[in-house]
């Protein structure tokens, strides 16, 4: 009864499963319509390529912005806000990478508005300094202040010092720009303070620096100096040499202020000597035409000059051509000092065209600068037109699948009535199902428990059977001992202990084995799979049954060499089955006869095979051997006893060790009895 309510449960549960999927596909298929959020396995699917999208380089970059933009459209379809900002931020970044400043701020702008929107003040906060970087970088300050302040306004809000210090810095670095160094001062004090409250010592290096460049700005040459010494014991410890390089370029300009020429020097060599294995070619330039500056100053023409050519030549190199009109201007002064006429007018002539690209190279970047704007706000344009496009167009497709929905809704209500109705069918069959393979169980079980009680009345019988010989033999000799024990003569109570001790020998064989059948068929024979000498363990066999066979005079012939060999297996059981087919082969061998051992390696095995000169076994009883309590018409030949369990236990303990056992017989012609095991490594 208990066994069909539990089925009846379990049935139950697999039908409402059944419902609970359609009920689930209906949800899923309104939520996917009307731009519900995505499921897990494609949100994390998108992220990770708009992840990967910003990881990849310029050599990439056209597969990238497609990447991220790919991703967009998937978000925008399911409606997922939070990552459509954040794929704004990323193609905004990316656009900066690419030099387009304009495609740059117009997703910045689209991606702020999103994380407003979405309360991510954090995040707004990171798109406000990229902004504002990005206006700052083409000159337009007015609009970098104002995302400036509003970063700091709002980090301010949200109390996030990390943040406050950031907008901090920025702000810095703008008033830095238009020359207010005062404001500029402030700004980086602000940072400097939030900095060394939480010991960010590469910010706080920077800090340091541009503190230095304002209080130089300003004419506190001193306290520049202060600052610079601290941006470079920061900058030391952190193995910054980027940073080393610009501390002692900005030490060069400190003491050619303070009129410490030759320590100026030194510290714009220093700094080229960095940039030089840092692989920074033009900011060398820059140190050697401060170099040739000072030695111009100090009268040291020639080594001027020569600083002026090494700047030159990386100019040249690199088509700088800033580097190259100061480089020019050091050299036409120094030649000019020099007397060098025909070489100052070449320079001359060389200065006046560089300096007339140089000013076409200003004009066409500040015509650049002022359409800067004007693109930008074009480009914020085009994508909310887009954007909005996209959004009717989104609103359209709603409206069409809307009545698709309802047809749907009502083809899986008629889906849902006619699995329900047909699973009360399959409920009914699977209930006659059940009671008849219970019934198939129990018949089963009926047969098995038929099988154990004949199986138990033929140990009983044979225990019965082959006890009662050797129990009538010892009590009848222990009789006949007692009743008569002073006139008996010793020699003859020996013998009756002798044959008393044989027949407790048998019985002692019969438990024995029913014990181990019982041990191997529970499963609590635990073997010992290992290598071992299966030429040893012959040797022991043959050395525990020379007495038996001699009492036969049988001979026991070894056919092998009696090299060590190693198989794999239990030694216990290795020699419990050899000494089964050895004891079996003196048993059924008549007198006078011999017993042959030989040995086989073949294809990773070792065969071992024990032939006797018996009667041999009939052919359709052969089947029989290694059954349980198998009878055959074979008898020992020497009349001894034999349990009819020995070449079943050597069958299973065979088994149990991955080998095989056999036997081939023909009447008349004497009996092979054979075991195989695995052969172990030969190292």
């Amino acid at each position: 009864m208990n066994i069909l309510l539990t089925s009846k449960r379990s049935f139950l549960l697999k039908k409402n499963k059944a419902l609970f999927y359609i009920i689930f596909l209906l949800t899923f298929g309104c939520r996917t319509v009307y731009g519900a959020p995505l499921n897990r396995t494609t949100y994390n699917a998108l992220k990770a390529i708009a992840q990967d999208s910003t990881k990849k380089q310029s050599s990439n970059d056209v597969i990238t912005l497609e990447q991220v933009k790919d991703s967009l459209a998937l978000y925008r379809k399911h409606n997922n806000k939070l990552e459509i900002a954040k794929s704004y931020h990323r193609l905004g970044d990316l656009h900066r990478k690419l030099n387009n400043p304009s495609d740059a701020v117009a997703h910045y702008l689209m991606a702020s508005n999103r994380y407003r929107e979405l309360g991510k003040i954090n995040r707004l906060v990171e798109v406000y300094h990229r902004l504002a970087t990005v206006y700052r970088e083409h000159n337009h300050f007015n609009k970098a202040l104002e995302y400036a302040n509003q970063a700091q306004r709002y980090a301010s809000e949200i109390k996030n010092d990390s943040l406050i210090a950031m907008s901090a810095f920025q702000l810095g670095r703008i008033y830095e720009k238009i020359g207010n160094h005062g404001k500029a001062k402030q700004s980086y004090q602000t940072a400097l303070n939030l900095f060394e409250k939480y010991n960010r010592s590469s910010h706080l290096a920077d800090m340091y620096h541009h503190m230095a460049e304002v209080q130089e700005d300003l004419g506190h040459l001193n306290q520049s100096l202060e600052f610079h010494k601290k941006a470079l014991s920061i900058r030391d410890e952190i193995n910054d040499s980027s940073g080393l390089a610009k501390s002692f370029s900005q030490l060069g300009i400190i003491f050619a202020a303070k009129d410490d020429v030759d320590l100026a020097i030194n510290y714009h060599q220093r700094a080229a000597d960095i940039r030089d294995k840092l692989g920074n070619p033009i900011q060398k330039a820059q140190n050697y035409i401060k170099i040739g500056e000072l030695h111009s100053s100090q009268g040291h023409l020639n080594r001027a000059v020569d600083y002026a050519n090494r700047a030159l030549h990386i100019a040249n190199s690199f088509n700088a051509l800033e580097i190259k009109v100061k480089a020019l201007k050091l050299a036409l002064d120094t030649h000019l000092r020099l007397g060098n006429i025909e070489r100052v007018k070449e320079l001359r002539d060389t200065l006046e065209e560089l300096q007339d690209s140089l000013e076409t190279l200003k004009h066409e970047q500040q015509q650049r600068n002022l359409t800067f704007h004007l693109q930008t706000q074009e480009k914020v344009d085009s994508l909310e037109q887009l954007q909005k496009a996209q959004e009717v167009q989104k609103a359209q497709l709603e409206k069409e699948h809307f009545l698709l929905i309802i047809a749907i809704i009502v083809a899986l209500a008629l889906i849902i009535i006619l699995i329900l109705l047909y699973n009360r069918y399959r409920y009914r069959k699977h209930q006659e199902n059940l009671l008849r393979n219970k019934n198939e169980e129990l018949e089963e079980l009926n047969s098995r428990l038929e099988t154990l009680n004949e199986e138990k009345n033929d140990i009983m019988q044979t225990v019965t059977h082959d006890m009662k010989n050797p129990l009538a033999g010892i009590i009848g000799l222990t009789d006949l001992a007692l009743s008569d024990a002073d006139s008996i003569p010793r020699e003859e109570i020996l013998e009756f202990m002798e044959q008393i001790e044989k027949a407790a020998q048998k019985m002692n064989d019969m438990i024995r084995k029913l014990l181990d059948i019982r041990t191997i068929e529970s499963g609590g024979h635990n073997l010992d799979i290992e290598p071992n000498d299966i030429i040893k363990a012959l040797g022991d066999v043959v050395q525990s049954n020379s007495q038996k066979a001699k009492e036969k005079d049988i001979k026991i012939v070894s056919k092998f060499s009696h090299n060590s060999e190693m198989v794999l297996g239990d030694q216990t059981a290795i020699q419990r089955v050899l000494d089964n087919l050895v004891s079996n082969a003196i048993k059924y061998s008549p007198k006078g006869k011999k017993v042959v051992l030989n040995l086989q390696k073949k294809n990773g095995t070792v065969r071992v095979e024990v032939k006797d000169e018996g009667p041999g076994i009939q052919p359709d009883e052969q089947s029989k051997l290694f059954t349980k309590f198998s009878r055959i018409s074979t008898k020992p030949t020497g009349g001894e006893h034999s349990t009819g369990l020995g070449l079943y236990i050597t069958k299973q303990l065979t088994n149990e060790m991955n080998g095989e056992v056999g036997c081939e017989s023909k009447p008349g012609s004497g009996s092979t009895f054979f075991i195989t095991l695995p052969r172990a490594s030969q190292n």
